[in-house]
């Protein structure tokens, strides 16, 4: 387990993935930048069955707070290849529920993953992209050292809008142990 300030990230379990599931195609707890894309049981199942969603370029860890004394689901923070040019890892998260948005469990979430991928793997950049707009994942890059490089015009479409993205990173001359 990777212990954060406000919520640790952990590995998934088997037991896990029924409420993952169920959490992430509820919908009713997305905001306007989030996809509605719901996800396939057996997809997910596979696919855990065969990585236990960690790989050495691509993975998945459940953001639990245990605060407590339970272990309350309350996202996930993955990581994976970007752009085949660039020496390095994009990262992104989601949090379920609208209760829990803003309470600062992204940003700790995501400062505990920059901590472990860069000193668990060598790599020399960490890209996060997000729509535009998205003033509450804006805030969760700043926090967590990255740098806003610009945006790309066009580049995504969620849920029948098209949005610019705006792409932000981090490099290891710059990682501090956040």
């Amino acid at each position: 387990m990777l212990k954060g300030e406000r919520c640790n990230l952990r590995p998934f379990k088997e037991t896990d993935l029924d409420e993952f599931i169920n959490l992430r195609n509820d919908i009713s707890g997305v905001g306007p930048f989030s996809s509605i894309k719901l996800v396939s049981e057996v997809g997910i199942k596979q696919e855990f069955r065969e990585t236990g969603f960690l790989g050495d370029t691509k993975g998945r860890l459940l953001i639990v707070d245990d605060s407590n004394g339970m272990q309350r689901m309350i996202g996930f923070v993955s990581y994976f290849p970007p752009n085949m040019f660039y020496d390095g890892f994009e990262v992104g998260y989601r949090i379920f529920r609208k209760e829990d948005m803003g309470k600062g469990y992204a940003s700790d979430a995501l400062k505990t993953l920059v901590r472990y991928l860069f000193k668990t793997r060598h790599f020399n950049r960490l890209q996060l992209t997000l729509n535009n707009g998205n003033i509450g994942s804006e805030r969760v890059a700043q926090k967590c050292g990255f740098t806003r490089e610009g945006i790309a015009r066009g580049a995504s479409s969620e849920n029948g809008v098209i949005f610019d993205i705006v792409v932000y990173s981090l490099l290891r001359s710059e990682f501090k142990d956040l």
